[in-house]
């Protein structure tokens, strides 16, 4: 067991990020999308920094090699199937290792598993900043994530890829998602970053996911031009001010 662990802990490979001047108590958590790593959110990563936040990231991975055949199946206090839950699990397991009141910044679908492990008051999770996604539509976003990132065009195989990720990853992924939203606190603070020209995450699948939780204190950032993941990098000027006043304003609160 404790060899399994070292090796799980050795592919998160969690790394503090400090500010040179540290200003805040609190500390921002990354959680990286899919097929990314904690390099590809340097820009990121810089940013809360030169706020004044210490920062973590890790690598958001399954980690199929260090799983055995009984962590695919639903615990008692667990009782959730597909494979995201390492999401969770992994997430859970870096938050264990970090002290303090913490904001998660998630992007993507991983961002799901951040409001899994915030509705957890043992975690002191604050606030979570989530961009490009979570979604609902799994299994349209999951077609347009086989048809344009792994450009795999033939309908004969994109749809059926789709089926399959989707039934794999979260079979009731928007029953899980609704579940933890509910389970937050009353103004309970988000930033939802989303881009307009997203050809992966459409942003209304984004919209979707908090029409049923009016008692989240939401706060959106519409970027018109953008597309999936590159608001920062692209739209700088619009992007840094609203993610800036949205951690002043919990760091203050």
């Amino acid at each position: 067991m404790a060899r399994s662990q070292q090796k799980l802990d050795e592919a998160l490979n969690l790394k503090k990020y400090p500010a040179k001047q540290k200003m805040h108590e609190e500390v921002i958590v990354f959680v990286h999308f899919f097929d990314g790593s904690p390099k590809l959110l340097q820009r990121h990563i810089d940013l809360v920094n030169q706020l004044g936040f210490d920062a973590y990231a890790y690598q958001v991975a399954f980690h199929l090699k260090e799983r055995r055949l009984h962590d695919f199946l639903p615990k008692a206090n667990l009782k959730r199937l597909g494979l995201k839950n390492f999401w969770s699990k992994d997430l859970q397991h870096i938050l264990d290792q970090i002290p303090g009141k913490k904001i998660l910044y998630a992007f993507s679908n991983p961002a799901s598993a951040a409001f899994e492990v915030a509705k957890n008051k043992n975690n002191q999770v604050c606030a979570v900043v989530c961009d490009s996604g979570p979604f609902f539509d799994l299994l349209r976003c999951s077609r347009n994530l086989i048809k344009d990132y792994f450009d795999v065009k033939n309908p004969l195989l994109n749809i059926p890829g789709a089926i399959a990720g989707t039934i794999a990853l979260a079979p009731l992924h928007e029953n899980y998602l609704n579940a933890d939203l509910a389970a937050l606190p009353k103004d309970f603070p988000v930033l939802s970053i989303r881009g307009w020209k997203d050809n992966l995450v459409p942003a209304k699948s984004i919209e979707k996911v908090f029409e049923k939780h009016q008692h989240l204190d939401l706060e959106v950032l519409n970027l018109p031009e953008a597309g999936h993941l590159n608001g920062l990098k692209d739209f700088p000027d619009v992007y840094k001010p609203v993610v800036e006043n949205f951690l002043l304003k919990v760091c203050r609160d």
